[in-house]
């Protein structure tokens, strides 16, 4: 395997870019003037961006080769090479921190010590020993994860038969698609229940990221996650924008939990209480979209059956994915991207089925790893992992250290963005998905399918927040491990009027956070809350630049709904987002912000201006049945 053999050679050449003869010579010559020690900075930070450029290489292919397939050969090289990466990064940035108190070496310039930052100063610092150990303990987290399945018996032909679903995958589509409550709540318990034996490992990782955060100055690893941000107080903020959109996310609570009663009698005792979470339809209560034809069935716009019936395969929305972003002039996928990607799950080829865009660090090299299906699901992470990808084809001329977003929640809106976009009425129109008017009044038909956006991205924003609101109260100890499920459902009362559907009492066995891939993954989640701020903010400013919309023009019209931008095309719009991709994270959250947005700041204005039609139907269905807001 290819992977083994670059790690052979790298371990061979371990002590390549450490050459002390090298070093010796230089700082025993004549050269004293700035311009040497500049050049002299150049080729240091220039060999270190080379030698990261092969480690990332490496790193690529062992998560590519460990998601497909579970091999302990594998997990071994994985160990092996964070080790080795460790002791990579700890010479370097010795080496950096001894040239800074040198006397007879001008100092770092900006740009140099931006790179030395990310490198040294951003993130933890764990020991090699540690390094092994969160290594082991990721790896069974994940492998524990990806083989769960959930089995029942049943009775076919007056035989017991045993059926079980495997993984999230199934699991998922399972309460998607069933409307037995019952049947969900077996499903959401059931999946929960398959989290046991879990819960020592995450305590585990939770002590070694947290020394390492601490090796590195952080006062616990939640401070080092908020860093990344690159915004202060940015914990403040965060309640600050939940504030501004706690308002709307209630209205479609109120609404969601009275059709929700009227479709599962006695199963909610009270108009005010808040909704269990299995009857939501969604593993994790996150995306409230399948209850979208309950709200507004007679216009409910099924985009999976529309998929089906115009032939679609996974391949052809990939397509059409692609021609929405080359319309704005970002470039078409790569050959290897076509070639190289895993985007169905044949034969359980795939270890985990967790969507996920991945850059390989080679030329051109670009994949993403999905079980994508022909459905409006697949349809929407298509847009959000080829988001991903465009960011990585954006910034691949960068310095390696430099090749990442401005920061995660950035790279994490660019794809949602452009979903925003082929999900206006006149895109739908022109793929021939529904017949468009051209009125500026709402038609039902848009207001099915901004009700569908609506039940897909305004949960997610509350969800966000407590996971990492959690996460963050475990980091500080203010929760410990005997509190674990009783924090993680007060969050989901207070911030989503979720509870569970059973008691979930802390103990060895009870684990409900685990439930959800980022955990397990140690993914932090701050990111996805703002970037559903920020996904809004961006789509507003590239229907700004663009030329016209629907041929009226946006500045002389600043009351055209804001969800019926067409942006289809807009190559001026398209250009201005491709420079500040390009930029990668050579420039700080805030520059990156004055030059996309002409702002500063996160701002929840836009995705309230977005949302203003199905504000206006909430509260009328809320006046018509006499609905209470909020719970209990």
């Amino acid at each position: 395997m290819r992977v083994f053999y670059g790690i052979k050679i790298l371990f061979a050449t371990e002590k390549v870019g450490f050459s002390e003869d090298f070093d010796d010579e230089l700082m025993g010559s004549n050269y004293d003037n700035k311009n040497y020690y500049h050049n002299f900075h150049d080729r240091e930070i220039d060999k270190m961006n080379e030698e990261l450029l092969d480690l990332n290489k490496i790193n690529a292919q062992l998560e590519w080769e460990s998601a497909i397939k579970v091999s302990n050969n594998i997990f071994r090289a994985k160990e092996k090479f964070y080790s080795l990466k460790a002791m990579w990064k700890l010479r370097w940035c010795n080496k950096f921190e001894l040239n800074q108190h040198q006397e007879n070496i001008i100092k770092y310039n900006y740009n140099e010590r931006r790179m030395i930052y990310l490198l040294c100063h951003r993130g933890p610092k764990y020991s090699l020993h540690e390094i092994k150990r969160l290594s082991l303990i990721s790896d069974q987290l994940g492998l524990n994860y990806n083989l769960k399945k959930i089995c029942r018996f049943g009775i076919d032909n007056n035989t017991e038969v045993k059926h079980c679903y495997h993984g999230e995958h199934e699991v998922k589509l399972l309460m998607q698609m069933s409307r037995n409550e019952k049947e969900r709540r077996w499903a959401w318990t059931s999946w929960r229940n398959e989290m046991k034996n879990i819960k020592h490992l995450f305590i585990k990782s939770v002590a070694i990221q947290n020394s390492g955060a601490r090796r590195n100055g952080y006062a616990d690893m939640g401070v080092c996650w908020r860093e990344e941000m690159e915004i202060p107080g940015i914990e403040n903020l965060s309640n600050k924008l939940w504030l501004s959109i706690k308002p709307l996310y209630e209205l479609l609570h109120a609404v969601v939990r009275f059709q929700l009663r009227k479709l599962y009698p006695g199963v909610i005792l009270s108009a005010t209480a808040p909704i269990p979470a299995h009857l939501i339809g969604d593993l994790w209560s996150v995306n409230w979209q399948s209850l979208a034809d309950i709200i507004l069935p007679q216009f409910y716009i099924n985009i999976t059956n529309i998929l089906i019936k115009k032939n679609y395969t996974v391949s052809k929305m990939i397509s059409v994915s692609e021609d929405f972003f080359t319309s704005l002039n970002f470039p078409p996928m790569t050959d290897k991207f076509r070639t190289l990607s895993l985007v169905t799950r044949r034969n359980n080829s795939i270890n985990n089925c967790h969507g996920s865009a991945r850059n390989m660090y080679e030329l051109n090299d670009f994949r993403v790893l999905a079980c994508f299906e022909v459905n409006e699901e697949s349809f929407n992470i298509i847009h959000h992992e080829m988001g991903h990808v465009q960011y990585y084809m954006a910034y691949q001329n960068q310095p390696v250290i430099y090749q990442n977003g401005v920061n995660s929640a950035f790279h994490e809106s660019i794809g949602d963005v452009i979903f925003l976009g082929a999900m206006t009425p006149r895109h739908l129109h022109r793929l021939g998905f529904i017949d468009d008017n051209g009125s500026d009044e709402i038609s039902r038909i848009e207001l099915a399918l901004l009700l569908k956006l609506a039940l897909t991205k305004i949960p997610q924003i509350p969800y966000a927040l407590l996971m990492d609101k959690w996460r963050w109260r475990v980091f500080e100890g203010v929760v410990d491990s005997n509190n674990y499920n009783k924090a993680w459902w007060d969050l989901h009362r207070n911030l989503m009027g979720i509870v569970p559907p059973n008691s979930r009492p802390d103990s060895a066995e009870f684990f409900d956070p685990a439930a959800k891939y980022h955990i397990i993954s140690n993914t932090p989640y701050l990111r996805y809350f703002l970037s559903h701020v920020l996904q809004f903010q961006i789509f507003d400013a590239m229907c700004k630049i663009a030329v016209t919309v629907d041929k009226i023009n946006f500045h002389k019209n600043s009351n055209f709904p804001l969800y019926k931008c067409d942006i289809y095309g807009a190559k001026i719009s398209g250009n201005k987002l491709r420079k500040v991709m390009k930029m990668g994270s050579s420039i700080k959250t805030r520059r990156a912000f004055i030059e996309l947005l002409n702002t500063s700041e996160y701002c929840v204005d836009s995705l309230l201006k977005y949302f203003q039609p199905i504000k206006k139907f909430l509260e009328q269905q809320i006046r018509l049945n006499n609905i209470p807001i909020g719970w209990n």
